[in-house]
C-alpha cells in the first residue's frame, strides 16, 4: 500500500472540488481545512466512508486503507 497525504491531495483541488468533496462528505471545507488536513481530528467511520468514496471520485486509486492510515499516522 503506498501513502496517500490527504494534506497535498486537498491543496492540489480547485474551490469547487473542494466544495464538491466536503458536500458529498456531509461537512464543510472550513472543517476539513481546520480539523481533518493537519490531522486533529479523525473522521468517525461514516464520515471516513463518505469522504473517501468523495476523495474516490478525484483520485481513483484511493482506497479506504489508505485514507484512514492519513488520519492514524498522523496521531
Amino acid at each position: 500500500m503506498t501513502d496517500f497525504d490527504f494534506k497535498l491531495f486537498w491543496h492540489a483541488l480547485s474551490d469547487e472540488q473542494k466544495e464538491d468533496i466536503a458536500s458529498k462528505a456531509k461537512t464543510t471545507v472550513t472543517y476539513i481545512k481546520t480539523h481533518l488536513i493537519c490531522g486533529r481530528k479523525v473522521p468517525s467511520r461514516e464520515r471516513m466512508r463518505l469522504l473517501h468514496s468523495a476523495c474516490a471520485e478525484y483520485q481513483n486509486d484511493l482506497t479506504l486503507d489508505q485514507l484512514v492510515s492519513f488520519f492514524y499516522n498522523a496521531q
